[in-house]
């Protein structure tokens, strides 16, 4: 629907919240257009997103409570976001946020903290009530951050150890042992150069129980507070320090490396 600004153009504050408020839909479909949105430009905004399977019979009430939650807290700080993530846009953006189907409905929530990209998921139960109750949560700074996790592996028998999200605390910040971290990409060539390196280091030292290897898949489990800039880093976390892992910049050969 057309919206007609009533006001003289002369308080360019004015005139720009109107364009906010009003240039997006009350509820936005998952496009890269709208997602963009959340962190392009001057006005960085928080989208609230509400990830569900289209065809569910639960589907059409869920639309419906939150395009009712959408239009009682419409701003221009928000955008709210409707998608289904197996669609273009929004299954890149469910992809990068370790969303999969077994994890549907999902509403979360997603903007910039400090520069960086911050998420908080809510999971249920799914009525209009409950996704308010949460967007109040989060707004008042109660809300946990989500981080992307795979699942704890079934088997992890070594000389190197998997370590993902949800084992991070755990398996590397534990304070008796000294861990040494292999953050790596699949799709990294010098990871994957290292790997049978990394493992033969890992067979040389498995007698040592004061040391471990673990390798951590960078692409699909987030660390807070954990910067990695490239593939692969490797850290070491010493057991009398591990808030200041050391970073190792030297060689990938087994002789550099031990």
């Amino acid at each position: 629907p057309q919206v007609v600004y009533k006001k003289p153009i002369q308080n360019n504050k004015d005139f720009k919240e109107f364009l906010l408020y009003n240039g997006v839909p009350t509820v936005a479909q998952c496009e890269q257009k709208y997602i963009n949105i959340l962190f392009a430009g001057d006005n960085l905004r928080t989208g609230i997103f509400l990830l569900r399977n289209q065809t569910a019979a639960s589907a059409p009430k869920l639309e419906a409570e939150f395009t009712e939650m959408a239009t009682a807290l419409k701003s221009s700080s928000y955008v709210f976001i409707l998608g289904d993530i197996k669609e273009g846009d929004c299954h890149s953006l469910a992809e990068n946020m370790g969303v999969e189907a077994k994890h549907l409905p999902t509403l979360q929530i997603l903007g910039l903290k400090d520069g960086n990209e911050a998420r908080y998921g809510y999971d249920g139960p799914f009525n209009g009530k409950e996704m308010k109750q949460f967007f109040d949560k989060w707004k008042s700074g109660k809300a946990d951050r989500t981080y992307k996790s795979e699942d704890i592996p079934t088997e992890n028998k070594g000389p190197v150890y998997t370590v993902v999200g949800k084992t991070f605390q755990k398996e590397v910040l534990d304070p008796k042992i000294d861990v040494f971290v292999k953050y790596y990409a699949p799709w990294c060539g010098h990871c994957k150069h290292l790997e049978p390196i990394y493992k033969e280091l890992a067979e040389k030292l498995k007698g040592n129980k004061n040391v471990k290897l673990v390798e951590v898949d960078a692409t699909k489990n987030e660390i807070p507070g954990n910067n990695v800039r490239g593939f692969p880093t490797l850290k070491l976390y010493t057991a009398n320090d591990k808030k200041n892992p050391v970073l190792y910049e030297g060689g990938l050969s087994l002789i550099h490396i031990s």
